[in-house]
């Protein structure tokens, strides 16, 4: 693989925070490849506390959950923080061959001239080819996303299982075992780690307790991304 500056291709990536994410991009890169340059742009960048206090979500509006640059977790309104997520395209657009909306979100709104990868859909058609019929296991970040999560992964032959974990504290290892033990005990043919802060050392934990097979989001979508390069 030729490795050189004239040779690189460059993704942009959306994301719901603060760039740069470390913490989330770093496995992402390792799949994509040292040829692949990636470009972050967070949809909360130059905000101050007080700005980012405006965004955040009211009983029955959609909440999205992402991470500050100092480490704490943030819920959003999900339309409040669509058009600075639009913004993020619009300035990744001449730069980059490919945009990734790092979030499983569905996003309907957010389109762009270039190649624009929401993993919600390829997720989701992924899944509905592995388990026509059946029952899935949802791992999201908050129990206040359910009724959300319900709606978008809710079809005629699927029941549902929903459990919640933090993508962005630290995580109890006793919680880790609970969930695990829950999603077992529901017989689920299938767990989805649906939110794109989940890692494969979570992945791996998960599927070692369980004996099921895991679907992390987040390396999907940079497999899928790799081929389309």
């Amino acid at each position: 693989m030729n490795n050189s500056l004239e040779d690189q291709i460059t993704v942009g990536v959306v994301e719901l925070g603060q760039s740069p994410r470390p913490d989330v991009l770093s496995t992402f890169k390792e799949i994509l490849g040292s040829n692949v340059k990636i470009i972050e742009c967070g949809a909360l960048d130059g905000l101050s506390q007080g700005d980012i206090k405006g965004f955040a979500p009211s009983i029955g509006d959609k909440v999205l959950v992402t991470r500050l640059l100092d480490g704490a977790e943030v819920k959003l309104n999900e339309n409040k923080i669509i058009d600075r997520m639009k913004q993020c395209i619009t300035r990744l657009e001449d730069q980059s061959k490919v945009i990734i909306i790092f979030c499983t979100g569905d996003f309907p709104e957010l389109s762009s001239k270039n190649l624009l990868i929401k993993p919600s859909y390829i997720i989701s058609s992924i899944v509905q080819i592995l388990i026509p019929k059946g029952k899935i296991g949802l791992l999201i970040p908050t129990l206040e996303q359910a009724q959300q999560i319900e709606s978008k992964w809710k079809r005629e032959g699927i029941t549902l299982h929903i459990e919640s974990l933090s993508a962005y504290k630290e995580q109890n290892v006793e919680k880790v075992k609970e969930i695990a033990m829950r999603f077992q005990m529901a017989s689920v043919d299938l767990i989805i780690l649906d939110c794109m802060g989940y890692n494969a050392q979570l992945s791996e934990h998960i599927k070692r307790l369980t004996e099921i097979p895991v679907i992390l989001s987040q390396t999907l979508i940079a497999r899928i991304v790799s081929e389309l390069l």
